[in-house]
């Protein structure tokens, strides 16, 4: 999946990982979420884990 996501024209991943290489974070930003920041960045917040929460707290 994150192949595919980097291969998306301007996309782009970042895999953080610790000491031990244990994944502890993944960040994806396409190109629309790029050109949304880009525009309104300054006042604009992006949540894009609608239906991930597996610990049914409201997001």
């Amino acid at each position: 999946m994150l192949q595919a996501i980097r291969q998306l024209d301007g996309s782009d991943v970042l895999v953080i990982q610790d000491q031990m290489d244990v994944t502890c974070g993944i960040v994806m930003q396409t190109n629309v979420q790029k050109l949304m920041f880009e525009r309104w960045g300054d006042t604009l917040t992006m949540d894009f884990t609608h239906g991930t929460n597996n610990l049914g707290y409201h997001l």
